[in-house]
């Protein structure tokens, strides 16, 4: 495997310009356009581990203020979505410009710092309503079916979502933009032959797992196994088991599916090894979702990213680093991407899983502006 070759600094080669691929409309917009892409990306060192980048990240960069509305989407099968469309004072909307959607990581709501950052700059750009998505039972929606949110096929929920904000807010467009979980939501929604006939434009997505096999050997190792697999997976099996005022009847449901005499297995689970996850997956969630055994089967399916891309018919920008953690881009992952005109991938040497440390005090990042950047001109191929 030949590998990927950046114009860096000569002694630390994660501080680099970034590296564009494509073979269609949107990469030729982006090439010409982009005035981010001719910079280069110095990391501040303690970050060029992105380890150290995914949590001060998550810990240390300051959480805009909104005013934040809430509206609930009914799901076909009896669950719910709670969608928050978010306010920032002092902002002037563009009406040219389309209404973003965002579709955090697996783990985050709208109380999340990453997810709330990302919104902000959409905001200040000019976007005139901007919403997130939080998953089924998070992000204080109750959880009204024991169904969770699934990053493809029937419990993809984007369809839900978009159904009824297209019925709210008529004739106007949709921008999608999410990263990790929330990226493979999006772009196994644009693969489906119904995203044809909405109105969403097109989407821009950052670090998801862009092959699901050699992914799942990674996210089963430390540290990613104890940041990622266990606290999803715990979340999930606590939240099936533990009864909440107003959700007796999800409880229900979920006895009734494994069966009595799982529960008390389940409940008695440590969750920390692999093998209890893959149990808790067995006679947990394999009833509710189907097809799959164990935690590494339920992985291959969810982020099939590379197996999707030849039906996108919609502008897709997507954003990744090499050395994110979760899952490094190779040569194959590049051609698979570029074999898809209506794809982009715009590639940073360093920024690890949903990093990009731009600075320390405070801690802020670099990858809202590329994000928000890119929308605008998956926006004006649109036009």
């Amino acid at each position: 495997m030949n590998k990927i070759a950046f114009k860096s600094h000569p002694l630390i080669k994660k501080w680099a310009f970034p590296n564009l691929y494509g073979s269609g409309d949107l990469y030729q917009a982006i090439k010409t356009k982009s005035k981010l892409l001719h910079k280069t990306y110095n990391t501040p060192i303690p970050c060029l581990n992105p380890v150290t980048a995914f949590v001060l990240r998550s810990k240390y960069e300051k959480s805009p203020v909104f005013k934040q509305t809430r509206i609930l989407i009914p799901m076909s099968d009896g669950g719910t979505v709670g969608l928050d469309m978010m306010e920032l004072s002092g902002c002037t909307a563009n009406p040219a410009l389309p209404n973003v959607i965002v579709f955090p990581g697996g783990n985050e709501t709208f109380k999340s710092t990453k997810p709330r950052t990302l919104m902000r700059t959409y905001l200040e750009a000019g976007y005139p309503r901007v919403f997130i998505a939080n998953c089924r039972g998070k992000g204080h929606t109750a959880l009204t079916s024991p169904r969770f949110t699934f990053p493809f096929g029937e419990y993809n929920d984007v369809h839900g979502i978009v159904e009824v904000l297209e019925e709210k807010f008529k004739d106007e467009r949709w921008l999608l933009s999410g990263s990790c979980y929330g990226g493979t939501m999006i772009l196994d929604y644009l693969a489906s032959t119904k995203s044809e006939r909405d109105s969403v434009i097109g989407g821009v997505v950052h670090s998801m797992q862009w092959d699901a096999r050699r992914a799942s050997e990674i996210i089963g190792r430390e540290p990613m196994f104890s940041m990622f697999m266990k606290p999803y997976a715990v979340k999930n099996r606590d939240k099936l088991l533990n009864v909440k005022p107003g959700e007796e009847g999800v409880n229900k449901q979920f006895v009734e599916l494994i069966g009595k005499e799982n529960v008390e297995e389940l409940r008695n689970l440590k969750m920390e090894t692999r093998e209890e996850i893959d149990k808790f997956y067995k006679i947990g969630i394999n009833p509710i979702a189907g097809n799959f055994m164990t935690c590494s089967e339920d992985y291959v399916k969810n982020f099939t990213c590379d197996m999707k891309v030849a039906t996108i018919t919609k502008p897709l920008m997507v954003i990744n680093a090499v050395d994110d953690i979760t899952f490094p881009m190779n040569q194959n992952d590049i051609a698979n991407i570029v074999s898809n005109p209506n794809l982009c991938l715009w590639l940073f040497a360093s920024g690890g899983h949903c990093g990009y440390v731009k600075s320390l005090f405070p801690v802020t990042n670099w990858i809202d502006e590329v994000m928000v950047e890119c929308s605008d001109i998956v926006c004006e191929t649109d036009l």
